[in-house]
């Protein structure tokens, strides 16, 4: 299972149509949920509302720092 994190990112594999599904942290910022979540609904993009902070998220991701967003990436086939 391949994962991006950081709005940037989620945003751009968004962009390319290679994201199953979006989490967002229940304290990311307002702006960063909004973006996210309007470019998740165009691409029919599945959307997690993670019950839990941004260090969590992270945490749940294997990072050490916080995390607003990630997305886990549509596997591909070979």
């Amino acid at each position: 299972m391949e994962v991006v994190v950081g709005t940037r990112e989620v945003l751009k594999s968004i962009s390319q149509g290679k994201v199953e599904k979006v989490f967002l942290a229940s304290n990311a910022p307002s702006k960063i949920r909004e973006r996210v979540t309007q470019a998740a609904k165009a691409a029919q993009v599945e959307i997690v509302a993670f019950e839990g902070s941004e260090l969590e998220l992270g945490t749940k991701f294997g990072k050490p720092f916080p995390v607003a967003c990630a997305a886990i990436l549509k596997s591909e086939e070979k």
